[in-house]
């Protein structure tokens, strides 16, 4: 308390540890430093093995209900809007428009990243990130997904 460690009846049943002067050796300290080397490796090793097959099944469960998106240039999508981020959340108000757009794909800046320009006002955005990219369908391209 207040910068002290109180002592608590525990500390009074404890002697407290004896002080001696008797260091290790450098031998003893390396064959200590082996030991532990050759305990600790293999500990080591099935911890990152376990890591890694935990890592494979939360990519496969994550994956089973995605579905890859992919844009080549000249498509046309929509951008969902920013304004919530600070929330944690890409969307406005309840009335608010939840994508603007649309917008048509420039160049495939990465496998994840584009570059578009606004159909209308011919505004540039980039990089912008492809889970903020939706498909833009028009009434003739559902008739020809039907």
């Amino acid at each position: 308390m207040f910068g002290r460690h109180p002592r608590q009846p525990l500390d009074l049943l404890i002697p407290p540890p004896s002080v001696s002067d008797n260091l290790p050796s450098s031998d003893d300290l390396s064959s200590y430093r082996k030991r532990l080397l050759a305990d600790l490796l293999p500990a080591y090793k099935t911890a990152r093995e376990l890591l890694d097959i935990s890592h494979q099944t939360q990519a496969r469960n994550y994956n089973v209900h995605r579905r890859s998106l992919e844009f080549e240039p000249g498509d046309l999508v929509w951008l969902t809007s920013l304004s919530g981020i600070a929330m944690g959340k890409w969307r406005g108000n309840k009335m608010q428009p939840r994508r603007e757009g649309p917008y048509k794909i420039i160049t495939k800046l990465s496998p994840i990243t584009y570059e578009l320009e606004h159909i209308i006002s011919h505004k540039r955005l980039s990089p912008i990130h492809i889970e903020r990219l939706t498909p833009y369908y028009t009434f003739t391209n559902i008739n020809q997904l039907n």
